[in-house]
């Protein structure tokens, strides 16, 4: 519940550059899409994003560039679907596989 005030006051200010971290991870499906409706308006008029998220749909639909970041160094850099795609790519060729 927290998260969804934080945000809505940040929203509220109406601000040049929003700093968001895992917003998109808490609360329902009906809030992930107001935030990301409301996140692509905020873009739309000129303001800008920086996103820390593991919520790799976020990272897409909001997302124009990306770096994505292991261990504190900066593993790739790109466009946001490119960078996410590889993201997902390493991560399945990391899972364990089943027994």
């Amino acid at each position: 519940m927290q998260a969804r005030l934080a945000f809505s006051v940040a929203m509220a200010t109406h601000p040049e550059v929003l700093l968001i971290d895992e917003v998109l991870a808490v609360g329902d499906e009906a809030f992930r899409e107001r935030c990301i409706e409301r996140l692509g308006s905020l873009v739309d008029e000129g303001g800008t994003i920086l996103l820390v998220s593991h919520e790799m749909e976020g990272v897409r639909e909001l997302c124009h560039r990306a770096i994505w970041m292991e261990d504190g160094l900066i593993r790739m850099e790109g466009p946001a679907r490119a960078v996410v795609d590889a993201y997902l790519a390493d991560a399945a060729e990391s899972e364990p596989p089943e027994e």
